[in-house]
């Protein structure tokens, strides 16, 4: 294999890791703080929670929910199960968790869907 091959499929690789990365971006809040409510159950496969201390960079839902809850998700998906896994793990041991929104508000027209967590994010 020639030197130009190889650079070739390495700057082919890089390009695609780069594409790979950024296409996963989410178009929702980005909110880094504590989590401080975790409701589990709510109509059977539901998870609403609240994450304070930190900053949101915007909030796309209407209005706010009455107990000052954040976001939601769904526990019938195996994403679902291990975001509950990762909420709890951030609750109980008060480490900083970061948030990523979807930008849509599905579950409660007040709390936004969870794209996906982030556990020691700073």
């Amino acid at each position: 294999m020639s030197l130009s091959s190889c650079n070739t499929k390495f700057f082919l690789f890089i390009g695609l890791l780069f594409l790979a990365m950024t296409s996963g971006v989410s178009a929702g809040t980005y909110y880094n703080g504590i989590v401080t409510q975790v409701l589990v159950g709510r109509l059977t496969n539901q998870v609403l929670f609240s994450v304070t201390g930190g900053s949101a960079d915007t909030w796309p839902c209407s209005g706010t929910h009455s107990e000052g809850l954040n976001y939601a998700f769904r526990l019938d998906t195996p994403d679902g199960e291990a975001q509950l896994s990762a909420i709890l793990t951030a609750y109980s041991s008060g480490t900083s968790i970061s948030v990523i929104g979807t930008g849509a508000c599905t579950i409660l027209n007040n709390l936004e869907d969870v794209d996906y967590v982030w556990l020691g994010r700073p």
